[in-house]
Parts: structure tokens; sequence; C-alpha cells
């Protein structure tokens, strides 16, 4: 059985970073009704994608509706708060 070297590893490791953050950011698009450049500015800025391109805690591995959801799920307590504190 053929292996894979650790570029080969490196290579699939980011084309997979590469469709899950595109899936990111349709799905975001597709939920909130921003266009293409709001959501990859909505994505890129936030502490998620931080954690995901940094392979933290595995985040990386998820599924994108998950990502998604834990995102606006966030952002939704995010907002919440902002506005109790004014």
């Amino acid at each position: 059985m053929p292996t894979m070297d650790q570029s080969e590893i490196a290579v699939v490791e980011q084309l997979r970073l590469t469709h899950l953050e595109a899936q990111v950011v349709d799905l975001i698009v597709a939920r909130t009704g921003m266009n293409a450049a709001q959501a990859l500015d909505y994505w890129y800025r936030s502490d998620l994608s931080v954690s995901v391109e940094h392979n933290e805690y595995g985040l990386q591995y998820l599924d994108a509706n998950y990502l998604v959801d834990e995102l606006l799920r966030r952002d939704s307590k995010r907002t919440c708060r902002e506005r109790t504190a004014h």
C-alpha cells in the first residue's frame, strides 16, 4: 500500500482546510444573507477562524455546519451582551 510523506500530508491538510473554509463562508452567506465579501470578513475576523487555522482543539476536523452554528451562536450572545450593557 502506498504511503504519503510529510509534505504530501501537509498539502492534503491545507486543501482540506481550504475546502472547509469555503463551505463555512457559503453557509454564512446562505444563513445570514451577507454577500461573499462580508461573509469572508465575518469568518476571518472571528476567534473561531483563528482556532481552526491554528488547529486548536481539533476544530479543523468539525463539520462546517457545526462551525457556522457555533459562530452565529457566539455572535448572538455577544450582540445580546452589548445591547444589555447600554
